[in-house]
């Protein structure tokens, strides 16, 4: 049975999802030619691709109401269905973070990988078991739906808040963070280049 979350073409976009998605021909100083920004991924941010699961951690955004609340998600309750939707926003939009060609090449590989694997009998799994992660927030998920929020706002010179101004609640949690006595624990700098604090309450923050 799928609940909207195990196949790429049924985990896109909620119906009333309102945050602001920018194309790439939205993007201001792009050194992108223009001939790409005519033929612009159509999809972009709206819908989950075949192999996103490879290259992303997933969690269907009823395990991460779980996670974030300790119960069950009340499928009658407004707070419940945006918090939801806040889930699936943020969950596709990490997925976009890889770029189509890349997901699908990832994908090919690793089916050229089982295919190898089973032709020579082998019994052992060629890739790591993907259990289920732990029952609490250690992805931050609730920040990052915060964050979400926060661009529902109007703009002084656009529609919305410009990106500079949200991330700004970003920095205002990371200091918060190192605060506590279990933000306090080792720092990492990811392929990113932004600093992080991993801590086993709050799970990794982007600082």
């Amino acid at each position: 049975m799928c609940f909207g979350a195990w196949h790429a073409t049924c985990f896109f976009q909620h119906p009333k999802d309102k945050f602001p998605v920018l194309a790439v021909k939205d993007l201001e100083n792009s050194l992108v030619d223009e001939e790409y920004l005519i033929d612009d991924d159509l999809a972009r941010f709206m819908i989950a691709r075949d192999g996103d699961h490879l290259m992303t951690p997933f969690q269907c955004e009823n395990c991460h109401f779980f996670n974030m609340r300790s119960r069950a998600r009340n499928m009658n309750s407004q707070e419940d269905e945006l918090l939801a939707i806040c889930i699936r926003r943020a969950t596709i939009d990490s997925f976009w973070g890889r770029e189509r060609s890349t997901v699908s090449s990832t994908l090919g590989l690793a089916e050229r990988l089982l295919a190898d694997q089973e032709m020579l009998g082998s019994e052992l799994e060629a890739l790591p078991r993907q259990d289920p992660y732990p029952e609490s927030d250690i992805w931050g998920m609730n920040i990052v739906c915060g964050i979400l929020i926060r661009s529902l706002d109007k703009g002084k010179n656009s529609v919305n808040v410009q990106y500079e101004t949200i991330r700004k609640l970003r920095s205002m949690y990371s200091n918060f963070v190192h605060t506590c006595a279990d933000g306090l624990g080792p720092s990492f700098v990811p392929d990113s280049g932004m600093s992080c604090t991993r801590s086993k309450n709050v799970g990794a923050q982007v600082v």
